[in-house]
């Protein structure tokens, strides 16, 4: 197994752009990770969930590292133009720092009708991942509820769509963490599509026609505590400079 120290120590990670958009609040600065509640977060292009229960330290170590892993695979992958690598490389970072991998698949989404609203795919998706309706897929719901409460301009969905976006293709994550006797476990999806020329939404549009193809591929795994602990400091120290600016809380 590759040595944790360096392996984050060798990782390079995307600069952050000039242009991203204002936001009210500031990250992690303001926003507390609490035991007792619900809580989402924006996480560069990602959707990351908590159910309550989850410790807070556990809710740092899953937007810590899930930050570094799209960071890193954002560097070597830039402008969202190989999504499946992009994948690849994000699940080989949280391989090699404390992640073990559970599920690793790849799936494309099948409408039954002409068209279909992709939030609602997600949702129907992530159900799917999480065995059927229950607590996973009803934080997902409210996640998405969440975001879609956004004002167009707000800066924090700006700030999502932004970086989900690239030039031909988009791509972001939804992910769902929870904990059950000390044991933490994260499911989490990467869509991507071709971009509609014109738009620059991301889930919250309809979709129909012969392009109308949604990708999909999702990770689910349990963190080795013992593993991470040594690679924690690390990795804080990596994405010190990110996190105040790509991490922001949803109110759900």
């Amino acid at each position: 197994m590759t040595d944790p120290e360096d392996f984050i120590n060798a990782l390079e990670l995307a600069p952050l752009p000039d242009d991203l958009p204002q936001r009210t609040s500031r990250g992690l600065q303001n926003a507390e990770v609490e035991v007792d509640k619900d809580q989402a977060f924006i996480n560069n292009k990602s959707l990351v969930s908590f159910a309550a229960g989850i410790s807070p330290k556990y809710r740092q170590d899953v937007l810590d590292s899930t930050l570094l892993a799209s960071l890193a695979a954002d560097r070597k992958f830039p402008d969202n133009s190989n999504p499946r690598a992009w994948y690849d490389f994000y699940v080989k970072v949280l391989s090699s720092i404390g992640w073990t991998t559970d599920r690793n698949e790849n799936k494309a989404y099948t409408s039954a009708e002409a068209e279909f609203d992709v939030n609602q795919a997600v949702i129907e998706i992530m159900t799917a991942i999480a065995g059927g309706p229950g607590v996973q897929a009803i934080l997902i719901a409210k996640t998405l509820t969440a975001l879609k409460g956004l004002a167009d301009e707000d800066g924090k969905i700006r700030l999502f769509e932004k970086r989900a976006k690239g030039l031909d293709t988009s791509n972001f994550q939804v992910g769902v963490a929870t904990e059950s006797a000390e044991a933490v476990s994260l499911n989490v999806s990467n869509f991507y599509f071709e971009n509609i020329q014109g738009s620059r939404k991301v889930i919250f549009f309809r979709w129909g026609g012969d392009r109308a193809a949604l990708n999909y591929q999702f990770f689910q795994g349990t963190l080795n505590t013992q593993v991470y602990a040594d690679s924690r400091p690390l990795v804080k120290q990596k994405i010190a400079a990110y996190r105040t600016t790509l991490i922001d809380e949803l109110d759900l």
